[in-house]
């Protein structure tokens, strides 16, 4: 492949998003990966436990990188509305000061940010989190990975 046409392939992906397969580092469109084990196709259910029960978040926008052991995998990206415009996303109970716990299924790489209306926390990375719960509202969590970041979300009433 020439220069020329790898750079365009590169801009095309970075404007449009690419969902092709990444073999060896390198991009190679929609050709299957060399390996006979699937990847998951984007990133793992997340869930919010609170007062004593437990619910699967809604998935929001994500770019996802799913690796195998043979260095091949797919990445995938995709884009959600707004929370606000989302019917029916999932919903718990709860009132400010409970205690929540966030259960991620990865490691994060970075601090997951949690946003509750105004209010924003921090929280180191983990694969399970616990927090206490600042307001009512959409609880929207953001976490980062090696390949990837995604977003969810859930109502607290």
């Amino acid at each position: 492949m020439g220069m020329r046409r790898l750079i365009a392939l590169v801009a095309l992906c970075a404007i449009g998003g690419c969902g092709g397969q990444v073999v060896d580092g390198g991009l190679t469109g929609t050709q299957p990966p060399r390996s006979s084990q699937q990847p998951r196709q984007g990133p793992p259910d997340a869930y919010l436990t609170l007062n004593g029960q437990r619910k699967k978040m809604a998935m929001g926008s994500y770019c996802w990188t799913s690796l195998l052991d043979d260095g091949t995998g797919v990445g995938r990206c995709g884009d959600s509305a707004g929370w606000d415009m989302i019917k029916d996303i999932p919903q718990l109970t709860g009132t400010a000061g409970d205690d929540a716990t966030l259960e991620l299924g990865f490691d994060p790489t970075r601090p997951v940010q949690v946003s509750i209306g105004h209010r924003r926390l921090q929280l180191q990375p983990g694969r399970t989190l616990t927090f206490r719960l600042p307001a009512k509202g959409i609880v929207e969590v953001f976490a980062n990975v090696e390949g990837g970041d995604v977003s969810y979300g859930l109502r607290v009433a």
